[in-house]
């Protein structure tokens, strides 16, 4: 295993980011001071900002469907960026969905997903922008205030 975002941009919330790229939700938020942090979308339930750090609670309003795991505190700074350890899963080898922030630590790209067919094994797949591409056998797909690398195929296999 490898330490740092990874090629793919790996960092949970939590981790100190530079820029979205490296975060896996795609997300570096300046708290200020020139402490930038990687902050994961979360669905409203607590579970998906637990498991791997401690602190952080999912935060939304009602104008968003999806919130953040966001500090609970203000004073929180982020972990730097070099103690983490990314997985090396490649994108669409079989991974374990947790319901909760360790999800997809396996994965090199920090993601795990199903799609399509409610039969569909979760797989790592890569968060796309401008800056990571799918490839031809994906299409980039907005899965919140993100956007995933998702089989073109209903039905699919994993590595």
């Amino acid at each position: 295993m490898g330490y740092g975002p990874g090629p793919e941009g790996a960092l949970p919330t939590g981790y100190c980011c530079t820029s979205d790229e490296d975060c896996r939700n795609r997300y570096c938020v300046d708290l200020g001071g020139g402490n930038k942090i990687c902050e994961d979308e979360c669905d409203g339930s607590q579970s998906a900002c637990q498991g791997l750090l401690p602190g952080f609670t999912c935060t939304w309003d009602d104008a968003m469907v999806d919130g953040f795991c966001e500090p609970t505190s203000a004073s929180t700074q982020c972990v730097p960026a070099a103690q983490f350890q990314h997985g090396t899963k490649p994108d669409g080898a079989c991974c374990s969905a947790t319901g909760n922030a360790t999800s997809g630590q396996e994965c090199l790209s920090g993601n795990c997903g199903a799609f399509g067919d409610q039969s569909n094994p979760y797989i790592c797949n890569l968060a796309c922008d401008a800056t990571h591409t799918c490839p031809g056998t994906s299409l980039c797909s907005n899965v919140g205030v993100y956007s995933v690398c998702v089989p073109l195929a209903n039905m699919y296999t994993c590595q």
